[in-house]
């Protein structure tokens, strides 16, 4: 499998599991309504594309754009497992990958420009 696949899919999987989380606690409530969900998602995001960019920085977009849409595809779950508010699904879908992907790719970027700049001192010495 090609390494550029394989962190996409290790990111879609990292990123599935962190957007779980609120949907599985909060699932009475509703993962929008909590403001922890968002806590949650942002910083778990932020890591989880941070570190497989950190350890595979020349495919750390790829990575980030599985852990950015890891949030709809969970959301899309939660629309196939409940019926519940039907009306807003498109808007829920535009909103998660709109937080799921700004977080993910500003970690992403993070994570290659830390890498780059820790091997142009390690080249220094």
């Amino acid at each position: 499998m090609p390494a550029g696949r394989r962190a996409f899919l290790l990111g879609l999987a990292s990123g599935s599991l962190i957007a779980a989380i609120p949907i599985v606690f909060y699932a009475p409530r509703g993962p929008s309504d909590q403001t922890g969900s968002y806590a949650v998602w942002w910083i778990g995001f932020f890591v989880a594309s941070m570190i497989i960019g950190f350890r595979d920085p020349g495919h750390a977009k790829s990575a980030a754009w599985g852990v950015g849409l890891g949030l709809p595809l969970a959301i899309m779950d939660s629309f196939v497992t409940s019926l519940e508010s039907a009306n807003l699904r498109p808007l829920a879908l535009i909103f998660g990958t709109v937080v799921g992907m700004s977080a993910a790719l500003l970690g992403a970027h993070v994570a290659r420009f830390q890498r780059s700049t820790s091997m142009r001192h390690e080249g220094a010495d």
